[in-house]
């Protein structure tokens, strides 16, 4: 059990950009209304807006309630829609919660995630839900986390509970 445990928080560190280059970027694409592909650069997002343009973020994207494409403008940053159809932007990830309220992470590259009750619960890097629905996160901004076998956090510099 504790070769499985050392095993995934060696994989946890691997992964982790903030101390070496993540292992891959998927690329984000999307088509415009001439049918043409155009992507996004690594770490990007490409959405359609309502005229069929390709909008090509170099971080989060999310489309308004009038089809309008918003990004984020900070590296790292994350875009989410509220109930109301607006985009927030924030500088780390967003999440919307079940009432449709956003929330994003206070630092650049900082996690978000909903917790067992459906509060969304922030941290300075990527958090997790353990099995029992507290929400724990990196110490590091940028640094990762996971789930071990028995459904407990494991975080790059150590977890810290989510706010």
């Amino acid at each position: 059990m504790l070769i499985r445990y050392l095993l995934l928080s060696l994989l946890v560190l691997i992964a982790n950009p903030a101390t070496s280059a993540p292992l891959a970027v998927q690329q984000s694409c999307a088509t415009n209304q001439q049918g043409e592909v155009e992507c996004a650069p690594p770490g990007g997002q490409a959405l359609t807006n309502k005229e069929g343009r390709v909008v090509i973020g170099k971080e989060d994207c999310a489309i308004d309630r009038f089809g309008e494409v918003k990004c984020s403008e900070t590296p790292g940053g994350g875009a989410a829609v509220n109930i109301y159809g607006q985009v927030i932007t924030g500088k780390g990830k967003c999440l919307k919660n079940r009432f449709g309220e956003v929330k994003c992470a206070d630092t650049v590259g900082g996690g978000a995630e909903i917790n067992g009750s459906g509060e969304i619960k922030t941290g300075p890097g990527q958090c997790v839900r353990e099995i029992l629905g507290d929400v724990m996160c990196s110490s590091l901004p940028n640094g990762g986390a996971a789930i071990d076998l028995y459904g407990k956090a494991v975080c790059s510099g150590g977890c810290v509970a989510g706010q």
